[in-house]
């Protein structure tokens, strides 16, 4: 009787599981409790969220985290799948085996570490993911437009079908990683933010002066992708990329009018690189419509 007496006292005084808290980056508040992206109470009961946290293995699942201060976190194998990361500081952070499936992330990627991790359907268009580990990661139909990923590692990572366009992509680490299928438009692949400017271009041949640029392209896949006015020269050698010669190009695609910088040296026909052109139905309508087109009569 004492004994039971005693456990019911312990439980009393040790109250409810309080719900973990996170902290802004931006001006330290505290968000108590974190809610999901419904506007409920989180589930998670764990360490609160913060710069240096434990958090390994965590289930974050639809959290909502705006501006959470997640820098230097240890973060590995953690489930953040379909949560709203906006704006979250997540510098030097290791987030190695994590799932985030299908979740929006915005913010300041600096340095962190993705190895291994799911990040496939993740919108994360317009971020600072600069030095930046994603080696082995499955980046698979993300939204990555306009990203920043200078200098980071994408070694043997999988962004088949991927949204690249308008990507800086410059100095990165690009050996053994699958672009099948993805949608490369104006990626910058060279060594400087300035990449050349393409100018009028009568031939679909490579021009002499072109110097592939900037990123490490060893045994890289761009079969079906869409290379459409990538940039993969810069005309500063030492600006220059390696490994182009060793990288699968068969299938990869560009429009007419939005030729490529290709490198020196490389005839993209014999690397079965594909020009799109207008459908002969297509100009054939257009034809139909301008004949169709009423003419004025000469007084």
């Amino acid at each position: 009787m004492r004994l039971i007496i005693l456990f019911l006292f312990a439980a009393v005084a040790a109250g409810p599981v309080d719900a973990a808290w996170y902290q802004w980056w931006t001006d330290g508040r505290i968000v108590d409790p974190i809610l999901d992206v419904d506007g409920n109470v989180h589930p998670y009961v764990g360490n609160n969220l913060e710069a240096n946290a434990s958090l390994n293995y965590a289930d974050l699942s639809y959290a909502e985290l705006y501006y959470a201060d997640l820098a230097a976190a240890d973060l590995q194998f953690a489930n953040l799948s379909y949560a709203w990361i906006a704006e979250v500081n997540l510098q030097d952070a290791d987030l190695t085996g994590a799932t985030i499936i299908d979740s929006f992330v915005g913010g300041f990627l600096h340095r962190a570490t993705f190895t291994g991790a799911d990040l496939s359907h993740i919108s994360a268009g317009y971020n600072k993911a600069t030095e930046a580990d994603f080696s082995y990661a499955n980046l698979s139909h993300g939204n990555f437009t306009g990203t920043d990923f200078t200098g980071s590692d994408f070694t043997g990572a999988d962004l088949t079908y991927a949204d690249l366009q308008n990507a800086d992509m410059r100095d990165t680490i690009c050996t053994d990683a699958d672009f099948r299928f993805a949608f490369l438009y104006k990626a910058n692949f060279t060594g400087a933010t300035d990449a050349p400017i393409r100018g009028e271009q009568s031939s679909l041949d490579p021009l002499d002066e072109m110097i592939v640029g900037g990123a490490n392209l060893h045994g890289a896949n761009f079969s079906g992708a869409d290379i459409s006015g990538a940039v993969f020269n810069h005309e500063d050698d030492a600006l220059d990329a390696v490994g182009w010669e060793t990288a699968t190009w068969t299938g990869a695609r560009f429009h007419y009018r939005d030729i490529p910088h290709f490198p020196t040296g490389m005839i993209f026909k014999d690397h079965g690189i594909v020009v799109r052109t207008p459908e002969p139905s297509a100009i054939l309508l257009a034809l139909v419509g301008v004949a169709l087109v009423p003419r004025r009569r000469r007084r």
